[in-house]
C-alpha cells in the first residue's frame, strides 16, 4: 500500500476518546492517541483532505514525539517517505538534534546530514540572537 496517497482526516466520538483514522487509497491507517495529542490546534470538526496532514503528522512526530510515536511513524511510513518529507520540508524546520536523529534514520548520506545540520544551526542561532 502507498503510504504517500491522498489523505483524509476523519474522527467520531468526542473528547479524548476520539478515533482518528487517516483513510488512504485501499487502507486505513489509525492514528494513536500520543500522536493525536501532539496535533492539539487541529478542528476535528473541520477536517480538510490532502497530503497536507500526512505531512502535519510526519513533522509533529519528528519535532516532538516520544518513542512510542516515533516507533508508530517507523511502522506506518516506509523510510523513502521520511526521507522525502525531510528533504522537501523536514531540513527547514527541524531542530538540528531531530534532523541529525531522522537523517540517520532514513539513511541521509554523512554529507548532506552535515549540510542539512549546519544549515538548521544557522536558523537556529538567528531565531536567538
Amino acid at each position: 500500500m502507498r503510504r504517500s496517497a491522498e489523505l483524509w482526516l476523519w474522527s467520531a466520538g468526542l473528547g479524548d476518546l476520539e478515533e482518528w483514522k487517516i483513510f488512504i487509497y485501499n487502507g486505513v491507517m489509525e492514528i494513536p492517541a500520543g500522536v493525536r495529542a501532539l496535533l492539539w490546534e487541529y478542528s476535528t470538526d473541520e477536517v480538510s483532505s490532502g497530503t497536507g496532514w500526512e505531512k502535519a503528522i510526519i513533522e509533529r512526530v519528528m519535532q516532538r514525539g516520544c518513542w512510542s510515536d516515533m516507533l508508530w511513524l517507523l511502522r506506518t511510513f516506509d523510510r523513502d517517505r521520511l526521507r522525502s518529507f525531510l528533504d522537501k520540508r523536514g531540513r527547514r524546520v527541524l531542530a538540528p538534534r531531530e534532523l541529525r536523529f531522522w537523517a540517520r534514520i532514513c539513511s541521509v548520506s554523512d554529507d548532506d546530514q552535515d549540510v542539512w545540520v549546519r544549515e538548521a544551526r544557522v536558523r537556529e542561532r538567528a531565531w536567538r540572537g
